[in-house]
């Protein structure tokens, strides 16, 4: 397996980690606007909501990084002259 191959794997994984994240975020949030709606204290859960749209900014600083060594990559194959 490539260098290149190796950074399109881990850049499609960290795709799926992103949007697993944002789902996973849309269900705190509900459960949060829920907890409020219903006159529950929502505090633990909005703090847990705090730390997943942390991981979710982790999670995209990554992907842009392998989107980085990934363009490093593919400038590296490409033929440098006409």
């Amino acid at each position: 397996m490539t260098l290149l191959t190796m950074e399109e794997s881990a850049l499609a994984l960290a795709d799926r980690h992103i949007v697993e994240a944002l789902q996973r975020i849309a269900l705190q949030e509900k459960r949060v606007h829920d907890q409020q709606k219903y006159g529950r204290d929502s505090s633990q859960s909005e703090k847990l909501l705090c730390i997943m749209r942390d991981i979710l900014c982790s999670f995209t600083e990554h992907r842009r990084q392998i989107e980085e060594e990934l363009e490093r990559e593919r400038r590296l194959l490409k033929p440098l002259g006409p």
